[in-house]
């Protein structure tokens, strides 16, 4: 009887057991399943956004901070390197310095303009010898009454003496003056000033010309002399035509300097090179030259300024050069 009361009581017991293991234990068993389970799967999306999150501020900071970094070190690396860079470049210029002559002289020697100027110089230089103890050719004379009759008209005398007078020294250097005054006033040309001064100052060559060769002027018994002149023995070269091609020439390449336009430079190239032949021509009709004396003036004009223009060329690129490092 008393273990039949006590299995009772176990059976009773367990069946309790049961129901509470079914009602409580298993419930609380699957909330915990599944709150560990939310909890990983929320671990789990904190730490794929932190990646994400890490992995953004690691690109920013690599644009912000890493790359700049590298890029100043690279060109700091760059400038460090540069002054062995044009050592060794000037290293090879040194050992290459014969051969870079040579090129050099042979691109010289193939340029037209070169011979040119080479040619006209000689000429030049042989006519002054050549001349110097000669009063006047035979066509000189022959030329000058040709001249002075075809234009005897009181109208071509006017021309010839306002052209005389124009190119005459003290009118000359005044007329230089006030044009390189305008071109230093300029913003914007005045490094062509110096260009205009020295360009006009080198007909003074004239003058030494002429003391070298100390040939008479034309003499009234010979022709019409309209033009009376202190230095009698001053003839060869005309100053005259020497100032007029050295101002017009220097102002042709001045205009050309200041408006690139090569049609327009061409145009009034042309017309500078009429108003030269007047000025050849008005020396002619006032006897104060004879034609071979104006034709020297034109050959010492052109043997000096074709190499002017390469000095010219030379200064505006040094002026350039020092510009840009003065303005920096």
């Amino acid at each position: 009887m008393f273990e039949g009361i006590l299995s009772l009581n176990y059976n009773a017991s367990m069946g309790t057991f049961d129901k509470v293991k079914k009602k409580v234990l298993k419930p609380l068993k699957n909330a915990g399943k599944t709150f560990v389970t939310d909890l990983h799967q929320s671990a789990n999306e904190d730490r794929a956004e932190m990646k994400v999150k890490a992995k953004k501020k690691s690109v920013e900071f690599n644009n912000k901070v890493v790359d700049p970094m590298k890029k100043a070190a690279s060109t700091f690396s760059e400038e460090v390197r540069k002054p062995v860079e044009r050592h060794d470049d000037a290293l090879e210029d040194f050992d290459q310095s014969e051969e870079t002559v040579a090129v050099r002289r042979k691109t010289i020697f193939e340029n037209p303009f070169f011979w040119v100027w080479l040619v006209v110089f000689f000429v030049t230089l042989l006519i002054v010898l050549f001349i110097r103890g000669t009063d006047y050719y035979s066509w000189d004379l022959a030329f000058s009454r040709f001249i002075q009759t075809a234009f005897a008209a009181p109208v071509f005398i006017k021309i010839a003496k306002v052209f005389s007078f124009i190119f005459d020294t003290p009118a000359f250097i005044a007329i230089a003056v006030v044009m390189t005054l305008f071109l230093l006033i300029s913003q914007k040309n005045k490094k062509l000033g110096p260009v205009m001064l020295v360009g006009s100052g080198l007909y003074a060559a004239a003058h030494f010309v002429k003391k070298f060769v100390e040939r008479p002027r034309p003499s009234a018994d010979l022709i019409n002399v309209l033009e009376v002149n202190s230095d009698m023995f001053r003839s060869f070269p005309s100053g005259h035509v020497v100032a007029a091609f050295m101002f017009l020439a220097t102002l042709a390449m001045i205009i050309y300097f200041i408006t690139k336009n090569k049609f327009l430079t061409f145009l009034l190239s042309a017309l500078f090179a009429v108003i030269v032949v007047v000025v050849m021509l008005s020396r002619v009709i006032v006897g104060a030259h004879w034609l071979s004396d104006c034709l020297g003036g034109l050959l010492l004009g052109i043997s000096m300024f074709m190499p002017y223009i390469l000095l010219v060329n030379l200064y505006l690129k040094a002026y350039k050069s020092i510009s840009k490092k003065f303005s920096k």
